[in-house]
């Protein structure tokens, strides 16, 4: 037992668009011998192609297969054939810390008469790769682990790992029911057995549309069988077992509520189950904690996997993305020649421009020259129909995986582009990410701070175009809107960028804000006699927006008192530009 192997049991049914990614957290592991037993469960997909070509490169990988009988058919399968004398389970959509084996296995090490280890795990949502909140948690939990499970489901079958002698070469699955095998399982191990809990998670559990269906009327029917049955052995204390039971009726009536969306039968299970013990104190504090979630997680920091769990789905975001820069131009020159520049110093050199040149034929010919003869520019022309549309062409033909949008009188600094591409293998659930922006370099700069989430009132927090980088998966039938932004002929002068942004918001994928300052744009120039016309172009896109994203009346009644707001901080030259940002947002609105 100094260095056991560990068979780890995977049934696998159609799930060739999740089991790479499952058996490349198996390989990872630190704890080095262990055997993956994949039991292909009848699957009519790729599942078994894929699961052969890792057994091809791997020899501690076996492939195995039957008749499509289930989940607990395919689990007895892979125990009669496990070499190990430790056992351990991963369904092939759910993932593994590179250290759960590890941890796992070491408490039995140190202490030989621990022969049951477990740790938690962690649901999350796999296009967002937010984690779910455990609701369901039992506040009632003993040092009793059997009278603990009896009361509450509170392990998963994939964060484990126990003695193979435990089985007493006969237990298995019960392959007739279709809800609490695992369950069932566990409840005929654990009575004497001394377990250990391991605090961390250690396995991560998807939640997608391809989880298997619920069907609440037979799930609630397997799930008093399985439980009656143990509940009603004779040893059982009288007090678990009334409290044992008062679980059981909550279980169906939570059952009942969110599977079956039943309330009246979920009320009378949940005083079948205050009857049966009324001082069973999940029976209150659970249904205030779901109470509390549902009020308030609007309001709370979203939390996420860590990024080592996403590259498992992810493994090319661990690789030096190209990153496409998409330049709209027109009527400009020295500033556009100053962004070249700035693209020429940049300390990470990965990257592609392309620019839609809206400008006559020759316009920039001699000053593209230079640039074009040192570094990857696609250059196209277009009639000059606004920045939303040039934006839209250029989209298309980006080849990165991390697409930008830079004004044309914009600037980076020398580490823009590598601090991007760091920050986003940093936080790796972000599919976005906005960076600080300033008129000019500081002479000293902070380090900045890292937001995880931006929702739809910060985007309005200078989330200029130039500030907003994606990976290009966010981007899926995201684009510009034609009518907003400069160059259109409509009035609605701005507002295209905000749009944008909160398009990528309203499609699920997570944008990331953080305060280092990484782009340079001129501030407006308030002395400018054209600046009021083109404020009062910008408040009637910005109200715009905001009908066309429906947000509430308070907020469009903020944007609007917004420009009067900011008066006394800027003083008296500020005003001809804050009064036509007022009366233009008074006119959009």
């Amino acid at each position: 037992m100094n260095q056991p192997l560990i068979s780890i049991i995977m049934p696998a049914y159609n799930a060739q668009s999740f089991i790479a990614s499952s058996i490349a957290s198996v390989i990872a592991q630190t704890w080095p011998h262990w055997e993956l037993l994949i039991i292909d469960d009848g699957s009519t997909d790729g599942t078994a192609s894929i699961a052969a070509a890792f057994a091809l490169q791997d020899s501690r990988i076996q492939c195995l297969s039957q008749e499509n009988a289930g989940v607990s058919a395919a689990r007895n399968l892979g125990m009669q054939h496990a070499q190990g004398p430790l056992l351990s389970f991963l369904d092939a959509d759910d993932l593994w810390a590179a250290n759960t084996l590890q941890l796992l296995v070491q408490p039995m090490l140190q202490d030989p008469s621990i022969t049951f280890v477990h740790g938690t795990i962690c649901r999350f949502d796999n296009k967002t790769f937010s984690i779910a909140p455990e609701v369901w948690k039992n506040f009632c939990k003993s040092s009793n682990a059997y009278h603990n499970m009896l009361m509450h489901h509170y392990f998963s079958i994939c964060c484990l790992c126990f003695q193979k002698s435990l089985l007493n070469h006969t237990l298995q699955f019960n392959a007739a029911v279709s809800h609490g095998e695992d369950r069932d399982f566990f409840l005929h191990i654990l009575p004497g057995v001394k377990v250990h809990e391991v605090k961390e998670a250690v396995a991560y559990c998807r939640l997608h549309a391809n989880n298997a269906s619920l069907n609440a009327a037979q799930a609630i029917t397997h799930e008093r069988a399985v439980m009656l049955s143990h509940i009603h052995r004779a040893h059982l204390p009288e007090a678990v077992k009334h409290k044992a039971l008062s679980a059981l009726e909550f279980r169906c009536a939570v059952l009942a509520a969110y599977v079956q969306h039943d309330p009246l039968q979920a009320l009378r299970y949940y005083f079948v189950a205050l009857r049966q013990c009324w001082h069973n104190w999940n029976l209150y504090l659970l249904p205030l904690r779901k109470i509390r979630f549902m009020l308030f997680s609007r309001f709370s920091q979203t939390k996420y996997i860590p990024p080592e769990i996403i590259q498992y789905i992810h493994p090319e975001r661990s690789k030096q993305p190209l990153v496409s820069l998409l330049i709209a131009t027109v009527g400009r020159i020295d500033p556009l020649v100053r962004l070249l520049k700035s693209l020429q110093n940049q300390t990470y050199t990965q990257f592609e421009i392309l620019l839609a040149d809206q400008n006559p034929s020759d316009f920039l010919a001699e000053a593209l020259a230079p640039f074009e003869a040192t570094m990857p520019i696609m250059r196209i022309s277009l009639p000059s129909t606004g920045v939303s549309a040039a934006r839209n062409a250029l989209v298309p033909l980006a080849k990165g995986d991390i697409i930008a949008f830079p004004d044309d009188d914009c600037w980076y600094a020398p580490k823009a582009l590598a601090s991007v591409v760091s920050l986003l293998q940093q936080h790796q659930h972000a599919l976005g990410l906005v960076v600080g922006w300033n008129a000019q370099p500081a002479m000293k700069t902070k380090r900045g701070k890292t937001v995880p989430c931006i929702t739809r009132e910060t985007a309005f927090n200078r989330g200029e175009t130039y500030t907003q980088f994606y990976r290009k998966e966010a981007l899926a039938n995201i684009w510009f809107d034609p009518e907003l932004g400069p160059g259109t002929g409509l009035p609605y002068g701005c507002g295209e960028d905000t749009d944008f942004l909160l398009q990528v918001i309203a499609a699920g994928a997570p944008v990331s804000r953080t305060s280092d300052v990484l782009v340079y744009h001129p501030e407006p120039n308030l002395a400018d006699p054209a600046l009021p016309a083109k404020a009062k172009a910008y408040a009637l896109g910005r109200m715009h927006l905001l009908r066309k994203h429906k947000f509430p009346l308070w907020f469009k009644l903020a944007n609007v008192l917004y420009p009067l707001l900011r008066l006394p901080l800027e003083g008296k030259k500020a005003w001809p530009y804050r009064k036509a940002m007022f009366m233009g947002r008074i006119k959009g609105w």
